[in-house]
This record gives C-alpha cells, sequence and structure tokens, in this order.
C-alpha cells in the first residue's frame, strides 16, 4: 500500500498501526508542505479499505476496486456547478472536494455532509478526501463543523492542507492530525 510513496516512513508506520487495529479516526487531517504526496497517502489508505483482496491489511493495488480507487475525472475549470458537489471517483466510495478557483464552495461541503450519511456501496466504509482544505470559508468550515462533530461510522473524511493554521480551530480540535515532513531530495 505504502511501499510505492517515498518518504514519510513515521506517517506510513502510524497508519499501518491505525489500520491493524481497526483504529481509522473519521477525520484525519494531512499537513505538510506542498507536493509531498499527502494525497496520494490518504487514496491509499482509502484504497486499503476497499480493496478486495488485501494482503496484511494493505490494498493489493490490482483487484478492480484498487484500479477504479485512484480514477478521478475532474471538471473543467469553468464549470462552476461541478465544483458544487463531490467528485467520486471510478469507485463510489472514494470521493473529493476540490477548489473551484481559490476557493471551496459551501455547496460541496454541503453535498459532502449529505453523501456523508449513506451507507457505503462497496466498501465498508466510505472516504472523503477534502483537497486544500484550507481553502475553505467561513461559510464551508461551518458547514463542514456538523459532519466533523457526529460523523456516520461508516464514513472517514480526509483533510489536506499545507496550511493547518488557516483552518477554524474547531476543526482542527476534531481531527487527529498526521504531519508530513520534506521529502529528501
Amino acid at each position: 500500500m505504502f511501499k510505492n510513496l517515498v518518504g514519510n516512513e513515521h506517517v506510513k508506520q502510524t497508519l499501518r498501526h491505525l489500520i491493524s487495529n481497526g483504529r481509522v479516526p473519521n477525520s484525519l487531517l494531512f499537513a505538510g508542505d506542498d507536493g509531498i504526496g499527502k494525497r496520494q497517502f490518504a487514496i491509499e489508505l482509502a484504497k486499503a479499505f476497499v480493496c478486495m483482496d488485501p494482503t496484511d491489511r494493505e490494498a493489493c493495488n490490482l483487484c478492480a476496486a484498487c484500479r477504479r480507487a485512484d480514477i478521478f475525472s475532474f471538471p473543467k475549470p469553468d464549470d462552476k456547478d461541478a465544483f458544487k458537489r463531490v467528485i467520486f471517483s471510478d469507485h463510489p466510495d472514494i470521493g473529493t472536494v476540490v477548489p473551484y478557483n481559490r476557493n471551496i464552495l459551501v455547496d460541496a461541503v454541503r453535498h459532502l455532509e449529505s453523501e456523508a450519511n449513506f451507507r457505503p456501496y462497496e466498501a465498508p466504509a466510505r472516504f472523503f478526501i477534502i483537497d486544500d482544505a484550507d481553502k475553505m470559508n467561513d461559510a464551508a468550515s461551518n458547514a463542514l463543523l456538523k459532519t466533523l462533530e457526529e460523523p456516520a461510522s461508516t464514513t472517514h473524511i480526509f483533510l489536506i492542507t499545507s496550511r493547518p493554521d488557516s483552518l477554524l480551530p474547531t476543526i482542527r480540535s476534531r481531527c487527529q492530525m498526521l504531519r508530513f515532513a520534506p521529502v529528501a531530495g
């Protein structure tokens, strides 16, 4: 699962430990510099749950679920309405929210809140990745708080940011933070 990812061995160990003990929190905050693989770590963690043939609780990357997990069809940059919804991968239990221009739209967070209440389609849980979470304005942040306060037991939300201090303190307090170190070049 994480063997193809470079660096951040401490994060890999923490995630492996959480998975093996069945204690993956409903909300995780992946914090670190831009471009070091935080999003890929989140996808690999989701794959560990959706995989149909896991080995030592890690994704096989060969089954149909693994192959579909990280294929996203992102909308064109000028299609604002498409950014008002969760963008699902080819796997129906893995979705993401991404910024439109420079902001995550409150409608996208509200759609995530709605989707987070549905039971998983194929996997034992659903996974939502909020990319550039620091780009949520106050309205979007407040919309997310309710979901973080009372998450469905089958929902996991991963916030990805290079600026965790930009998030509301109430959001940070409801997420377990994983700090990513820069990858040695």
